[in-house]
């Protein structure tokens, strides 16, 4: 059986003739008989002919995106045509060349060329695709630019260097920094807030990431550890449990006072939406995280709950009861301690009256943390009314957010690029990305017309 597939005269011929070469192919590797070996071999010649056909099929769009006149105008202004070269994009599958007309400014002598096709498309760095460019930026925010492009060699797509990735990774990064807080504004109002939800919890934390520094002596260069700082707003069920996490990240040198406002922002968006909503503010100990905390709350959010770490708590108990007990009976005690905390309204004075009668240091340091943290401490009352009482889902943050890509063997980092990483991989982490990405870079497509 032939079937004729009938184009128009204008159609790309290269375009053709990548589909002619994917059935051909095709069809001598079906016939009966036909020994494969190695079958990953067809796999990968038949996804490199697919590519192909990719290629061209997205040059031909992007050919029919070209204004071919005397003069356009981008915003109001006027450009005039100067001729036409070929350029070559680059998309998921990789490159193609397409013939576009070029513009300049008519009030600007020897001004910078305008190219109508990446005006009209939002292209990065001049020549990347939105598509490819957001995939290769996802690769870099999930892992190091080496191994994001190995990754992508794998599977036949995004066939560029190393390089590449980190290139075109920190320009979607630095789309994004410059526009986070209108995209994540835009993201708040858009966000549904689980049905399940009876809770946001609000959390704040720090972990040290390794930075390059300039030495004393003004010539070397130094790692020195710094601290981020990552954030959370948790939404929870009535029974406390986590049902999604939104994350955010700032390197050592960010804006800590914008991600407070963020959050802020975007608590209040939330709770506009569903005011039944109770807020708890979970932290460890740590006075700056409080006083950070009750920033955010402030105007938004006056009678949130105010927890200490219930595992923090218990950390300090654990060691006050093996500096008091043998091992068996320090197991026993400290199992005695958390249920009174879990249980009881009054189980602090319980607790400090049984840490009364010993001098050891470790005791000692668990009476200060229960004196300091009195007001902080209603976990029964809190576990009656279905809140959390754990701030797991912030130090996770921690790990996932910042440890986990930042803290690899050997790295160190600036604040700028550092910056593009933790903010894209909040995204990723938040379940984000597609809505937060493509919002960042919807500014750069322009709309081009024939000017009159």
């Amino acid at each position: 059986m032939k079937i004729v597939l009938e184009v128009s005269d204008h159609f790309n011929p290269c375009l053709v003739e990548a589909v002619q070469q994917l059935v051909t192919t095709v069809e001598r590797l079906s016939r009966p008989g036909v020994r494969h070996g190695d079958f990953a071999q067809t796999e990968a010649k038949l996804a490199s002919l697919t590519a192909k056909v990719e290629v061209e099929a997205v040059g031909s769009v992007l050919a029919a995106l070209d204004v071919e006149a005397a003069a356009i105008r981008v915003e109001g202004r006027r450009y005039r045509c100067i001729g036409i070269e070929p350029k070559t994009y680059r998309t998921l599958a990789g490159e193609v060349t397409v013939e576009r007309h070029l513009y300049r400014a008519a009030d600007v002598r020897n001004g910078p060329l305008l190219d109508p096709i990446a005006e009209r498309v939002g292209m990065i760095g001049g020549c990347w695709l939105p598509g490819a460019a957001k995939a290769m930026a996802h690769g870099l925010a999930m892992a190091t630019s080496r191994e994001a492009a190995q990754s992508m060699a794998q599977v036949g797509r995004l066939p560029y260097s190393r390089s590449s990735f980190e290139r075109v990774g920190h320009l979607v990064g630095a789309q994004y920094v410059a526009r986070s807080l209108d995209v994540e504004e835009e993201l708040a109002v858009g966000f549904e807030v689980p049905e399940v939800a009876a809770s946001i919890s609000v959390s704040l934390d720090r972990a040290a990431v390794p930075m390059e520094e300039i030495a004393a002596n003004g010539e070397d260069v130094t790692r020195a550890f710094r601290m981020a700082h990552c954030g959370t707003l948790t939404f929870h069920d009535d029974k406390g449990h986590a049902v999604h996490v939104i994350r955010y990240g700032r390197m050592p040198q960010g804006d800590i006072d914008e991600l407070d406002a963020t959050m802020q922002s975007d608590l209040a968006t939330f709770l506009g939406v569903r005011p039944e909503l109770r807020v708890a503010l979970l932290a460890d100990g740590a006075e700056e995280m409080w006083a950070r905390l009750d920033i955010i709350a402030q105007g938004v959010a006056d009678d949130a709950e105010r927890l200490v770490d219930f595992w923090h708590v218990c950390e300090y108990l654990a060691e006050a009861a093996k500096a008091m007990h043998s091992p068996a009976m320090a197991k026993k005690v400290l199992s005695g301690w958390k249920g009174l905390l879990l249980e009881e309204p009054d189980a602090l004075e319980s607790i400090l009256d049984d840490l009364s009668d010993s001098i050891h240091p470790k005791v000692n340091r668990a009476r200060t943390y229960l004196h300091n943290h009195a007001d902080q401490m209603s976990y029964a009352a809190a576990r009656a009314e279905g809140l959390p009482i754990g701030s797991g889902n912030i130090e996770a943050t921690c790990k996932s957010l910042l440890s986990q890509r930042l803290k690899r063997s050997g790295s160190r980092w600036k604040t700028e690029t550092g910056e593009h990483v933790v903010q894209l991989r909040a995204l990723q982490l938040s379940d984000r990305w597609d809505d937060g990405v493509t919002a960042a870079l919807r500014p750069l497509r322009r709309t081009v017309r024939r000017a009159a």
